[in-house]
């Protein structure tokens, strides 16, 4: 066995990047309350050759790319509702949420997004595709009884029910003295920006979420595709502002042209698993990271593509290189050779011995 491994190298120009646009409600855009959607696309595992995060978070981009297109055409209808949807696809979530640390410091010191004081509610998107379509609403301050967390709470439970599934809250304090975040609703929480995370993991220690068996046969596409319906439904409901009674859930609004579309999620799944993700593998001109750039161009307005790096002098985090080497396993088989000798002997009592000696 041979194992050669060059030194390693510290990656000093790797670049982070984000992608985000908005879906612009009926009225002054720039005065209307904003939904924030938000997914991050990389992935991790000890091996980030083999980081190919078909859950974690294959599944919620796919998501986020899905709901993109079903909001375009809704907003696209003569019945434009008074809300924005704003949606943000974030990079180095894995290495503590950094893209999404980056962002929200950029925003708020440039007019790159309006809409950022608007927004009422951040919804996360996590690992939605496990083999339970059960959904679980993490959240790090319980909401207030009418505000727009509670109210979407409410229509998430209300959609999982009728749709045969389920979901639950889940409250948990964002714990300062760690220096690594559970989930990236609370980097928006820490901006005092209420939001949560939907996941259809119970627990941010899940090992799915930074294991190399994360891959697509993990995950199927039918509960994917339930997942999304669940939410998008529950955020459609929100800004058409459908109360929650008993007549409001007689109404589907993601139906007929609307409806979450099975081939598009299994083929956003395809394409995202089709290469490791970790977030050292993925550079700026990523045709993955071009794929969905085109996507956000489609559907959305205001498209925008952000590049962070790290301060040298005092990094969050430090990535090396080599990511992948091989090792040489070499088989010898040594060839039985049989050499028959003949031997004579010295004769004794008057009998020759013969010896056949095999090597």
């Amino acid at each position: 066995m041979n194992i050669h491994t060059p030194s390693s190298k510290k990656q000093d120009k790797y670049k982070t990047i984000n992608l985000h646009g908005v879906l612009e409600g009926s009225g002054n855009a720039d005065r209307l309350p904003t939904v924030l959607l938000v997914a991050h696309y990389d992935a991790m595992s000890g091996i980030p050759g083999l980081s190919y995060g078909a859950d974690s978070n294959g599944s919620g981009a796919v998501a986020l790319l899905e709901l993109m297109r079903i909001f375009q055409r809704l907003f696209s209808s003569s019945n434009k509702p008074e809300y924005n949807i704003a949606f943000l696809l974030s990079g180095s979530a894995k290495l503590n949420y950094f893209g999404t640390k980056k962002w929200l410091e950029e925003m708020r010191e440039s007019s790159k997004f309006p809409y950022l004081n608007q927004v009422e509610s951040v919804i996360c998107l996590d690992s939605i595709a496990s083999q339970s379509s059960n959904l679980y609403i993490h959240i790090s301050k319980p909401p207030k009884e009418g505000s727009a967390n509670h109210q979407l709470i409410q229509h998430l439970k209300e959609a999982a029910t009728e749709f045969g599934s389920s979901a639950e809250h889940i409250h948990k304090k964002i714990a300062l003295a760690h220096s690594k975040l559970a989930w990236e609703h609370e980097q928006f929480a820490m901006s005092k920006m209420a939001g949560m995370t939907i996941s259809s993991l119970e627990n941010h220690k899940a090992p799915i979420r930074t294991s190399a068996l994360d891959t697509r046969s993990s995950v199927t596409s039918q509960v994917l595709t339930q997942n999304i319906h669940v939410i998008g439904e529950a955020v459609a409901r929100y800004i058409f502002s459908l109360s929650s009674n008993d007549s409001a859930k007689q109404v589907t609004v993601l139906d007929a042209d609307l409806a979450v579309q099975r081939s598009m999620v299994k083929a956003w799944l395809d394409l995202l698993t089709s290469e490791p993700r970790a977030a050292q593998l993925l550079k700026p001109t990523s045709s993955l990271l071009i794929s969905m750039e085109q996507a956000f161009q489609r559907y959305l307005q205001s498209v925008s593509r952000t590049t962070y790096t790290c301060d040298t002098r005092d990094p969050e985090f430090v990535l090396y290189d080599p990511v992948l080497d091989t090792m040489h396993v070499y088989r010898f088989v040594y060839a039985q050779c049989i050499i028959s000798t003949l031997v004579v002997l010295v004769n004794k009592t008057s009998k020759t011995c013969l010896l056949f000696l095999n090597i």
